[in-house]
């Protein structure tokens, strides 16, 4: 049984996805977050950092729609635009996530819209 959650807050798919699927009432599947600007629906202006924070943001966004928390989240995926901006985003990331840290994979890849960063995230719901 999958529920699917769309935060009034976030910002609207352009694709064929939802933001977030909650799987057997107890697994929430966050689709890949770009640094969207829910109120514009388009990509934030500024440097490195404002993208990572928005991309987080919009995450947060779908686990507080589900009923979750941050330190629910039990997997992350980052994707970058270029690897090299890790170090970067390792310090933003680290101050928005609580100990223990969730099981993370990071990777470049091109991403649309011109963004820097994409989040997708598992999130135990308790």
């Amino acid at each position: 049984m999958k529920h699917p959650i769309s935060p009034r807050s976030g910002p609207i798919p352009k694709g064929p996805y939802t933001p977030g699927i909650v799987a057997s009432g107890r697994l929430l599947f966050v689709s890949g977050q770009l640094p969207i600007d829910p109120s514009t629906n388009e990509l934030v202006d500024g440097p490195l950092e404002t993208q990572v924070r928005q991309a987080i943001a919009n995450v947060q966004a779908v686990v507080d729609t589900a009923g979750g928390s941050l330190s629910g989240i039990v997997k992350v995926n980052v994707y970058l635009r270029d690897i090299a901006d890790g170090p970067r985003v390792n310090e933003i990331y680290a101050q928005s996530f609580p100990e223990p840290y969730p099981a993370r994979t990071t990777t470049q890849s091109p991403l649309p819209r011109g963004a820097a960063i994409e989040i997708d995230a598992v999130v135990s719901l308790e």
